[in-house]
């Protein structure tokens, strides 16, 4: 071999060696037990919902190929039931559902409406919503925007429970012209009593888009007329409530002839039970899910979802909610295609934990806070995909700890050296797909381990003890020209137990001022108050008035001969 020829091959041996060292570390293995979501995930965004709704109509329908039908409805936020009412016509139609305003058709839904009728001759567009809710200016420029298509608003002067029904019968007159069963089911939910409980009629639609099942609506203890007609029109079909007691009492379930309940304490868990139950029945399957955040944009989604034969979910916006991530954790092997509907009002992180990343840890309101001591807590929780944690402080490891998802995590000593920091949550799992979570604190300036910091920039008494900030309580301070002697030091050697309805409240605590090398009598204390609205200003003759629970709580810890330090 040539000396060329020897000093290309240990390049290449070299160039090997490298690349191997500069891989990435092999991950580790899940726990034995933890569960963990990772689904291909979609985020479908529009400018507003009527945009969104136009992009999901699109993707149900690539370029509007083959609409013979379309469903108009309002998207205003107080006639989004009807949208969720709407779903089952879609199912009937096989149609796009487009949202417009009350007196008005926005840009997008226009264009769209425009598009589809030069696609396709012959168009119908059914107008869902009372004259009340689509005015006479509105339904005029869809016609225009569909001016070859036959426009129709059949239920001009309804209740919502009776648009419910006549969208009910008008699906029913559709699925039997086409030779199509519906399940002999109802779903009924409360549109009217609470805009929040909207979203159990929303939650519901995706199963009427996939099925045809009608979805009627009620009040929370009365049922209307139009409702208990349908029910009977329809045979007593079987009454599915969706929503908690909250949502429906028991008496209006009683009316109903209802066969069961699918509710649960909030929403994320209402959606989730609705989705469970629909798939073990088999009118859903959680193949497909579809997240939201907000009423709309879950409106929208509930049809894209619901045509594909899953289920729509709620969550928050910072982390995929509980009972969400439980049911898609449960079914994680059945899992396909997530949806993501919004924007702003959910964040990427959640994108990414739907993907499998680690949720975004959340920190504990006060701990750590604004200021911390030489030692201080860190807690909080953390959500799905979760193994482990590690503490940083200024991107340095302090501490670490292996964790299931939706544990508490509570560390009590992290140090802190300088003046202020960065303190980061990490949270972290096996496939090395990490997210963190943090705050910026201040090292709070005191004179002893234990002790009382009495800020009067800011209002606030720091309680510290061995080191850790305690708590911050908020006070009130001396008025004008009766200031609280600031800087100066102080010794707690007086306790006492004096009137709740006193000036003074249920506790005081005595301050002796430090001069030279002893400590003298003073009038000045650390007090409750019968004035609570006084706290946060200058009132008091001098002293600390503390809110009575605070002080209630503050006194039994702080022990006889603690330094107290007033500052500006």
């Amino acid at each position: 071999m040539s000396r060329r020829d020897s000093r290309l091959v240990f390049l290449i041996v070299l160039g090997f060696a490298l690349a191997l060292s500069s891989a990435p570390a092999a991950l580790g293995a899940w726990p034995g037990g933890v569960q963990q979501v990772a689904v291909p995930t979609e985020r479908i965004v529009g400018a507003d919902v009527f945009d969104s709704a136009v992009l999901v109509g699109a993707r149900q329908y690539p370029g509007w190929a083959g609409v013979e039908h379309v469903v108009v409805a309002s998207g205003e936020p107080a006639a989004l039931a009807d949208a969720a009412i709407a779903q089952s016509l879609c199912w009937a139609y096989d149609a796009p559902l487009l949202l417009v305003k009350s007196t008005s058709v926005p840009a997008a839904t226009r264009v769209a409406l425009q598009q589809i009728a030069s696609v396709n001759p012959g168009l119908t567009v059914h107008v869902v919503g009372s004259s009340s809710t689509i005015r006479a200016a509105s339904l005029a420029q869809v016609q225009s925007a569909a001016s070859t298509a036959t426009v129709e608003q059949p239920w001009k002067t309804v209740t919502r429970s009776s648009l419910a029904a006549a969208v009910a019968g008008r699906t029913r007159e559709v699925a039997a012209a086409t030779s199509r069963s519906i399940p002999a089911v109802a779903l009924v939910a409360n549109t009217g009593d609470n805009p929040e409980l909207v979203w159990d009629a929303i939650v519901a639609s995706a199963i009427s888009r996939h099925t045809g099942i009608p979805l009627l609506v009620t009040g929370s203890r009365t049922v209307p007329l139009a409702t208990s007609s349908a029910l009977s029109a329809a045979g007593f079909p079987r009454v599915v409530v969706i929503g908690g007691t909250r949502s429906i009492s028991s008496g209006a379930y009683g009316q109903l002839h209802a066969s069961e309940r699918w509710g649960g304490a909030n929403l994320s868990s209402t959606a989730a039970i609705v989705g469970s139950k629909s798939t073990s029945l088999g009118y859903s399957s959680i193949a497909t899910v579809g997240v939201a955040a907000v009423q709309g944009h879950a409106a929208v989604g509930a049809g894209l979802v619901g045509s594909q034969g899953g289920v729509m979910l709620f969550s928050g916006k910072a982390r995929v909610a509980r009972p969400t991530w439980s049911l898609l954790a449960a079914n994680s092997g059945a899992l396909s295609q997530a949806y993501v509907f919004g924007g702003g009002s959910i964040d990427e992180a959640q994108v990414r934990e739907l993907r499998g990343d680690a949720a975004r840890p959340w920190l504990a309101s006060d701990a750590p806070g604004r200021y911390v001591a030489k030692r201080f807590r860190v807690t909080g929780w953390v959500g799905g995909n979760t193994t482990s944690i590690s503490i940083k402080v200024d991107g340095k490891r302090v501490a670490g700890a292996t964790l299931a998802p939706w544990q508490r995590f509570n560390f009590t000593a992290i140090p802190m050296s300088g003046s202020s920091a960065r303190v980061e949550v990490v949270a972290e799992n096996p496939d090395g797909r990490d997210t963190a979570s943090g705050r910026t604190v201040k090292r709070l300036r005191y004179p002893a381990a234990t002790c009382i910091v009495i800020d009067k920039s800011d209002f606030k008494l720091y309680w510290v003890k061995d080191n850790r900030l305690v708590k911050a309580y908020p006070i009130a301070i001396g008025r004008a020209g009766m200031e609280t002697p600031a800087p100066a030091t102080w010794k707690i050697l007086a306790k006492y137990h004096t009137s709740p309805g006193s000036v003074y409240g249920p506790r005081k605590m005595r301050l002796f001022r430090q001069r030279g090398g002893h400590y003298s009598f003073t009038a000045y204390g650390i007090h409750g108050t019968n004035q609570e609205w006084v706290i946060g200003t200058k009132a008091s003759h001098g002293c600390i008035r503390m809110y009575n629970r605070d002080v209630l709580k503050l006194f039994p810890q702080v022990p006889m001969g603690t330094l107290v330090f007033t500052r500006q």
